[in-house]
């Protein structure tokens, strides 16, 4: 969940300084920035599919850790773990991108994977304001981490680490030093 969103709820809960707020916020980013490289190690490793399912089933389980901490403490291990969590999702579906579509597409589709996440970050804003107020961050919190468990189980269950597995075509083996 977004802390700048949810900084007054955060601040009357935790009871925290603009400082501490700050500080909570930012230990999403630096597990976010250290899990990168040791992902796609891990997803050329394990495969995409079982790393995105375990960082979506992790995200799941950390967001609804967050949802009930109860001091500073914990809401900032909590949030530690979410930012490492998602950043799995943005490797992985590189990796996906990497075997599911043509090597002259797969520019697009990370430009488009990004863009995505901003859209979200910058509209989702407002709804998630207004559910708050309505139903307290707590719950929205935990309704958000029911859903990357669903999206756990999506993965797991239809997403495959190659076309090949569905009877279509790899692009994984592509010659990237080819002009396509």
């Amino acid at each position: 969940m977004a802390p700048a969103v949810l900084h007054r709820e955060l601040t009357i809960d935790f009871s925290l300084s603009a400082s501490s707020l700050g500080g909570l916020t930012s230990l999403y980013f630096y597990s976010y920035t250290a899990m990168q490289i040791p992902t796609g190690l891990l997803a050329d490793r394990f495969g995409p599919r079982r790393l995105l399912t375990v960082g979506l089933a992790s995200t799941a389980l950390s967001s609804a850790f967050f949802a009930l901490a109860q001091d500073l403490f914990w809401a900032g291990i909590a949030r530690f773990l979410i930012g490492g969590s998602v950043a799995i999702a943005f490797v992985t579906t590189l990796k996906l991108s990497s075997h599911w579509l043509p090597q002259k597409r797969y520019a697009f589709a990370a430009g488009l994977l990004l863009v995505a996440g901003m859209t979200g970050a910058v509209f989702a804003g407002f709804p998630l304001h207004t559910a708050s107020l309505i139903f307290g961050w707590r719950d929205v919190t935990m309704a958000s981490a029911l859903l990357a468990a669903l999206m756990a189980g999506m993965v797991f269950w239809y997403v495959r680490d190659d076309p090949t597995e569905k009877g279509f075509k790899s692009y994984s083996l592509e010659d990237p030093g080819k002009p396509q």
